[in-house]
């Protein structure tokens, strides 16, 4: 007898909960115009022309979102950034550096037949890792930084048939890395006489496509 409520309260919570109850992956990329300004204006100086305050990065994203009602959606997010620039203006030079950019996510979802629309935002941790080669040295200069951001997204689905949505995203996030380190010590600028930081502010469109289930 015991064993046969344990299966019904099984298949009640899992067999006939209520169709809002719902799992969905998303997974997609998208372009952010990110402003990075201590670390521009290090370029900038260090080179001998200006770099732009906004530019672009690659993002690769993956979600895994959780249906809680009709009107609130959690998920948890991976993205991964990234982002290189070099030049020949003072000798060859080249810099590139990447971001891993998880996120803990809630939204609030208006849903209708073959659409969804999802306004929300999220917070995490945020690591970047950057690699430096110019001057007389050709060995590349490795630095890393870590701290946290938050983010604010909408979000709209549009069916593509059963399950399947087609995703389309504008985003907001501001991340507040700080100043990369290595065993060299941290990421100086001497041009300014001061240190430089990850600190950004970025806006970014995002596709995809999202499963429910």
């Amino acid at each position: 007898m015991k064993k046969y409520f344990s299966l019904l309260a099984f298949m009640t919570l899992f067999l006939f909960q209520p169709a809002y109850a719902q799992f969905s992956i998303t997974g997609g990329l998208g372009v952010d115009l990110t402003n990075h300004s201590s670390l521009n204006d290090y370029i900038s100086r260090r080179n001998g022309e200006r770099r732009a305050d906004f530019n672009p990065n690659a993002e690769f994203f993956g979600e895994v979102g959780y249906l809680v009602n009709d009107g609130l959606q959690i998920g948890a997010e991976y993205a991964y950034s990234v982002n290189s620039y070099n030049s020949n203006n003072i000798g060859y030079y080249d810099l590139s550096y990447n971001g891993h950019l998880p996120s803990i996510l809630a939204y609030y979802l208006i849903s209708g037949k073959g659409y969804r629309f999802k306004f929300g935002g999220g917070t995490g941790y945020r690591y970047f890792s950057i690699s430096e080669v110019g001057g007389i040295s050709s060995q590349a200069l490795k630095y890393s930084a870590s701290g946290f951001g938050f983010l604010l997204r909408a979000d709209g689905n549009t069916t593509l048939g059963g399950n399947l949505y087609a995703d389309i995203s504008l985003q907001m996030r501001m991340d507040f890395v700080g100043e990369p380190k290595a065993q060299e010590g941290i990421f100086r600028n001497n041009f300014a006489e001061q240190n430089v930081n990850l600190n950004s502010f970025s806006v970014g469109l995002r596709l995809g496509l999202s499963y429910y289930f």
